[in-house]
């Protein structure tokens, strides 16, 4: 009898852990997006990737010295965001005369795979280069996790991959938690 009581008492436990976890999740879909003054860093690392053709690289030395900027680029961004882009491309268009940069990211974040596909719209001002986003598209491999379609949505809706982000980080913590305390009652 003792046991029955322990294994409910384990059950409540999780539930109201669960429930935590759910309530944190429905914070980070509600969170606004940070201010603007926040997200220079990290758009400025994702301009300052070289854009330079390979005809344009003067030795190998140079390719080398490129390449490891880039790993490094991306060391850092993974140890910052906890986020690991796998794969890179990007396709120009020529759309109304204008070249629009079509850019597809493959990656994952802790056990969480996705794949990215948006295009870039960067108008020149007096003062400084805008960026904006438009036509983004997210798709996740993991089906299971259909609490992560609202984030994916408003992400998409919004064009705002600054939001998806964090609130991916976010989740995917969460979700290895979740699966620590599930396997610890082996349920």
């Amino acid at each position: 009898m003792d046991g029955v009581f322990r294994r409910h008492r384990e059950a409540e436990e999780e539930v109201r852990a669960l429930e935590a976890e759910i309530a944190a999740l429905r914070r980070v879909c509600a969170e606004e997006p940070p201010p603007e003054e926040e997200r220079p860093k990290a758009i400025n690392l994702f301009q300052e990737i070289p854009n330079a053709q390979p005809e344009e690289w003067e030795s190998v030395v140079d390719l080398k010295t490129q390449l490891k900027q880039c790993e490094s680029d991306l060391s850092f961004l993974k140890k910052l965001t906890g986020i690991d882009l796998i794969n890179y491309s990007q396709v120009t268009i020529k759309s109304e005369g204008k070249i629009i940069p079509r850019i597809r990211f493959k990656g994952n974040c802790s056990t969480l795979e996705f794949e990215l596909e948006f295009q870039l719209l960067e108008a020149q001002s007096d003062k400084n280069q805008t960026s904006r986003i438009f036509d983004l598209s997210i798709i996740m491999e993991s089906v299971e996790n259909s609490e992560l379609s609202p984030l994916v949505y408003r992400a998409e809706e919004k064009g705002d991959l600054f939001q998806f982000f964090r609130s991916l980080n976010v989740f995917a913590e969460l979700y290895v938690q979740r699966e620590t305390i599930l396997k610890h009652f082996k349920i």
